[in-house]
């Protein structure tokens, strides 16, 4: 099979999608890129053939360029199927698409991104979220990475093609159960304003002096690209004195694990998500894991703790409560949920179903 991409080979969960076909002998994997993410890395097995530019609503003549790119890529590769990621605005493009075109939602894009073009009624917002509604209907099928990604996409357009919740899953066979000591409070996501870290470390700031003492507070992605962000929370780092925390440059996948193996507890602060790969991994780890109350699939969840979204005093009490709860039922089929081969054998069906 002949599968162009349209996303970011520096997103570890785009990645994942794509190499595990790509790793097929039988497949022939292309990517384009939105090129304002260039220079990007290369990805074995995948041919990266160039940028395209975001999708112009309202100035279509510079779509031209990145409109013949995609057609001709098409037809000059044999393309049997184009698989877009990240709705908005990537799947845009899927106007000048005429082959079966499967998309991937994770969760900003549709909660936050194409969610607040339809929540303004003025002119230009009703033009976007038509077009939207115009690029959604090309496609064949449509994949979220949570159930209130495709509830929320329905009750914007009613749509009419095949959808289904795949999430990106786990490599199962990384999962340590550690029987060391638990001495490790982590905060697995990107430096990113979305995942809110502000909140995360006025809360530890505010745990009883004992909890600050016992554990290293460990964050990541210290080499993010976003410097301003990442200046704001080293400083904020800076001034907790009292608080032994680690920040850390992106780590490889043994690291990783070996980090989260070791957590007593696993933070997430984001201010908006879909279905976050680190929180399966947590709980695969047979770790304590603490999220906000955002509508998660709760049969994935269920074992999380929750609260009030952007609420300090909810969060710092949630923390608390977490630490001095013993509660380590396991739901036997978690781990099939989160199976990464088992979620994209479920794509590959996707696929030989539409191309014929």
């Amino acid at each position: 099979m002949n599968i162009l991409y349209i996303g970011y080979p520096n997103s570890i969960h785009d990645t994942k999608w794509m190499t595990w076909f790509s790793d097929k002998e039988s497949n022939n994997c292309y990517l384009l890129i939105r090129e304002n993410l260039l220079p990007a890395k290369k990805i074995k097995n995948i041919k990266l053939l160039g940028g395209i530019s975001d999708y112009s609503i309202f100035k279509r003549w510079k779509n031209k360029k990145s409109k013949s790119l995609i057609q001709s890529v098409i037809q000059n590769y044999k393309i049997d199927l184009v698989h877009i990621f990240y709705a908005e605005p990537n799947v845009l493009w899927a106007k000048v698409i005429n082959i079966p075109i499967v998309l991937t939602t994770r969760g900003s894009d549709v909660l936050v991104g194409i969610n607040k073009f339809h929540n303004h009624k003025d002119l230009k917002h009703k033009t976007i979220t038509n077009q939207y509604r115009i690029a959604l209907e090309k496609c064949s099928s449509i994949i979220s990475t949570s159930q209130k990604q495709i509830d929320v996409l329905n009750s914007l357009f009613k749509l009419n093609c095949d959808t289904q919740v795949i999430r990106t899953g786990i490599d199962i066979s990384n999962i340590k159960i550690p029987k060391l000591q638990k001495d490790i409070i982590f905060f697995p996501r990107n430096m990113q304003p979305l995942y809110n870290h502000e909140l995360a470390l006025k809360a530890i700031s505010k745990l009883p002096m004992e909890v600050q003492k016992k554990y290293v507070f460990v964050f990541i992605n210290k080499n993010s690209t976003n410097t301003k962000y990442v200046k704001k929370i080293q400083n904020i780092i800076d001034s907790l004195t009292s608080l032994n925390i680690r920040f850390e440059n992106s780590l490889n996948v043994s690291d990783y694990f070996e980090i989260l193996s070791k957590s007593e507890m696993v933070i997430m602060t984001p201010n908006s998500d879909g279905s976050p790969v680190s929180g399966m991994e947590t709980l695969a780890a047979r770790s304590k894991l603490v999220l906000p109350d955002l509508d998660y699939d709760r049969d994935l969840y269920d074992m999380a703790n929750f609260y009030e979204p952007n609420n300090l005093d909810s969060l710092l009490s949630t923390i608390l409560t977490t630490l001095n709860s013993n509660k380590e039922k396991r739901d036997s089929s978690f781990l099939d949920k989160v199976d990464r081969n088992i979620e994209m054998t479920k794509v590959e069906t996707i696929y030989k179903n539409i191309v014929t």
